[in-house]
């Protein structure tokens, strides 16, 4: 197919909204509308790998996960890796779809957009190894382009409402399930 034909943009806008159902198949939902799930860059290091100091709380180690997982989120349109919000989510947290989608869209030589503004994150401990963290935050822009920074998707203004669960593992706190309330 030649460059810019109509059947490879089609496909492309196919692969891009594939992408964008993948990454919003980890948050658990009541209703049918799907929100776009934040993403992580890699480089730096998480909460959940303690850059916690250890004489914070287990409250306070808990909200900077979560806040962590919004700051990788936040720098997606910079770096494209994958490691950084890999380490924030459990083994068996369907969450690793983003993992995988962050992954996948960079292989394209594709990036997320996608910038939050966190208008509220509450804490919550459950008991010694589990928690949870009601966020209310803004996406103020989102979606993926490619190479060339064409738009593939996009993701409107909106404010949405999530539960992260977490749960304790040896000392370390990690994203079990995120589930959407709005």
């Amino acid at each position: 197919m030649p460059a810019g034909s109509p059947q490879l943009l089609f496909f492309r806008t196919l692969a891009a909204l594939a992408v964008a159902v993948t990454l919003t198949g980890c948050v658990h939902s009541s209703h049918h509308s799907a929100s776009p799930l934040p993403r992580l860059p890699s480089g730096t290091p998480t909460a959940a790998q303690s850059s916690v100091p250890s004489h914070t709380t287990a409250r306070q180690q808990v909200h900077a996960v979560v806040e962590r997982y919004f700051e990788v989120l936040n720098r997606l349109h910079l770096d494209m890796g994958y490691v950084a919000m890999s380490r924030l989510f459990t083994a068996d947290c369907t969450c690793r779809e983003q993992v995988r989608s962050i992954r996948d869209a960079a292989a394209r030589k594709e990036r997320y957009l996608d910038r939050v503004r966190i208008n509220a994150l509450r804490t919550n401990l459950d008991g010694p190894r589990t928690a949870d963290v009601l966020a209310d935050y803004q996406l103020v822009r989102g979606g993926l382009v490619d190479a060339a920074g064409h738009r593939l998707t996009r993701n409107p203004p909106h404010r949405v409402r999530w539960d992260f669960q977490l749960r304790r593992n040896g000392g370390t706190w990690r994203i079990a399930r995120i589930d959407d309330l709005s």
